[in-house]
């Protein structure tokens, strides 16, 4: 057996009792050696080998080791906190909570990094991001300030008068993957000019709608990655982004986007029902969208905002019913599959069934046992520097919108968001 071999078996049975070792005052690895009991191997080759099996080592939990906080910082605006203390030992993350006085009903622990510092100790940085939903929102200042000076609209008033020519409908809008504030490294980086994109391109569709149908209803999406990131500026599980604008703007200027939008859609039809939908990039944010949307809309009967933060909504109108989620977080043939028991109580009273999907920036379509999927494409063209290393972006935007009309599709309008 060669020196290497020697040192390999070794340190892959005795990996966890030599980290337990170091994390001891006056180690050194002759120790190691002794235990080895192969003299002829010295302590440095073998230091050097177990940089190749630290990986593995389960990290050992602090004995109530002294814990030396060096510095902190909180973002109140984006609801994160991060602080780097040094310890003897790798604490678990309950000993991290409780030594710190960690408020797990505002705040949730992130990341924790660890790396050894001078001495043997361990520098150890805590990364936290503030909880949302039932148990809190006073974190987002942005949020609160803006829903507080915002007065519900008085009621749009709007009246339609039956067409008995045409054919009644409902539209659904699924505006998925929109990323409005997604930075473009390739050019426009003007938000506005997105909003004025879509915009055209949604009044492009509504007239078409209008011209072969009388549209009884107008199903319209919010969230499911309206927004690139949250106030953390990354995604909802913590991976940064690059945005356009601060989130404080972003939040601003989307939500009065959509404020107009849904303003729009009512001249277009006597019943609005917007829906939320989750997404990865934006789950926390987009709740705080569909909650403020409701208030601003709740003098208009004929205005429905569901703010619901329940991953799965469902549309039912004249024997079609529709299932929509983002979908990130379950594959298209188990949510097919899903479908009948998710929706038991409603599935006898359609003969017409259909999947709404995101998430993937590319349309696809499939049937799923009489169950159709469609996955509709992205709406944003940006592109960040992650999708340029991955070779990714060449998905074009695309609005996708579906015409139901009594127990059948009847209609999917494709237009390009230039």
């Amino acid at each position: 057996m060669t020196k290497k071999q020697l040192v390999d078996n070794y340190l892959s049975k005795n990996a966890n009792k030599v980290e337990t070792w170091r994390n001891q005052k006056g180690f050194s690895w002759k120790e190691v050696v002794e235990d080895l009991g192969d003299k002829s191997v010295d302590g440095e080759y073998i230091r050097g080998r177990y940089k190749s099996f630290r990986r593995f080592v389960t990290p050992t939990p602090s004995l109530k080791g002294e814990y030396t906080f060096n510095e902190g910082k909180e973002d109140k605006s984006r609801g994160t906190k991060e602080f780097t203390f040094t310890a003897d030992n790798i604490p678990t993350e309950q000993e991290i909570i409780e030594h710190f006085n960690i408020d797990t009903t505002k705040y949730r622990i992130n990341q924790i990094y660890h790396k050894t510092s001078f001495g043997g100790k361990y520098s150890i940085t805590v990364s936290c991001i503030g909880l949302k939903g039932n148990q809190t929102i006073d974190l987002d200042n942005s949020f609160i300030e803006k829903l507080s000076s915002i007065e519900p609209l008085l009621d749009l008033n709007i009246k339609f008068n039956e067409l008995e020519t045409l054919p009644k409908a409902s539209l659904i809008i699924p505006k998925q993957d929109s990323h409005w504030n997604k930075k473009d490294i390739d050019g426009n980086n003007s938000i506005e000019d997105r909003f004025a994109s879509f915009t055209k391109t949604l009044l492009t569709q509504l007239e078409k709608t209008i011209k072969v149908n009388q549209l009884e209803e107008i199903v319209y999406i919010v969230g499911s990655d309206e927004f690139n990131s949250e106030w953390t500026s990354a995604t909802t599980k913590g991976t940064p982004q690059q945005d356009t604008l601060s989130y404080s703007k972003s939040f601003e200027k989307i939500s009065e986007f959509n404020i107009e939008i849904i303003k729009l859609l009512r001249f277009y039809a006597p019943k609005v029902k917007v829906m939320l939908l989750n997404g990865n990039h934006d789950h926390n944010v987009s709740w705080h969208l569909a909650h403020l949307l409701k208030h601003v809309f709740s003098k208009n009967e004929a205005i429905e905002i569901d703010d619901s933060l329940t991953n799965t909504k469902f549309y039912s109108y004249k024997g079609t019913l529709t299932l929509l989620n983002h979908g990130d977080a379950i594959k298209p043939k188990d949510l097919a599959a899903k479908f009948p028991i998710l929706a038991k109580e409603m599935w006898s009273q359609h003969t017409n069934f259909m999947v709404l999907t995101g998430d993937k920036h590319h349309e696809v379509a499939h049937d799923f046992n009489g169950i159709t999927w469609y996955q509709v494409p992205q709406l944003s063209n940006a592109r960040s520097a992650w999708d340029d290393k991955c070779g990714h972006g060449t998905s074009k935007a695309e609005l996708l919108s579906f015409v139901l009309e009594e127990g059948h599709l009847s209609n999917i309008f494709r237009t390009p968001i230039k």
